[in-house]
């Protein structure tokens, strides 16, 4: 079953580098839609994939991640009560430089652990990670970021 859902991420947090490699916090307004397709809903479990499409606003007065576009492509997976989200994040500057990251962990009311896994540009030896949460089931997410570094 394929549905058509909207997320608007407020709140993405990354921490954008100088330099020195200082880290500086950094406000993101990320809204994307998307389609899911279920495998199996039961009361005892749901699994379903989610493939989203979207754009970002840089809420700072840098604009460094103004107009980034971003895919995300992953599963979700509801047994129990707890909820487990696993895929990976793809944003890409105006420029065509990009970085991806990946999540695995539990999500929903509970933080998910993200990391930086690759990047092209000035993106290239991106490190680190955060967490991300859902705030409400509207499905909006608030993203905060650690430890955000290039090697």
């Amino acid at each position: 079953m394929i549905r058509l859902i909207i997320i608007c991420l407020l709140g993405l947090t990354l921490l954008i580098p100088m330099a020195n490699a200082e880290e500086k916090p950094t406000n993101i307004l990320s809204c994307h839609s998307g389609t899911t397709t279920m495998l199996t809903a039961s009361k005892e479990l749901v699994v379903f994939s989610f493939e989203l499409k979207g754009i970002d606003q840089d809420l700072n007065e840098d604009k460094v991640f103004e107009n980034y576009t971003h895919m995300c492509m992953g599963t979700i997976r509801i047994l129990g009560g707890e909820r487990i989200s696993k895929g990976y994040c793809k944003y890409m500057a105006p420029d065509g430089d990009f970085f991806i990251v990946s999540f695995d962990g539990p999500s929903g009311e509970k933080p998910l652990p993200w990391e930086y896994i690759y990047g092209t540009g000035k993106w290239k030896g991106i490190k680190g990670g955060g967490t991300a949460k859902t705030t409400t089931m509207g499905i909006r997410l608030a993203f905060l970021t650690k430890n955000y570094f290039m090697a």
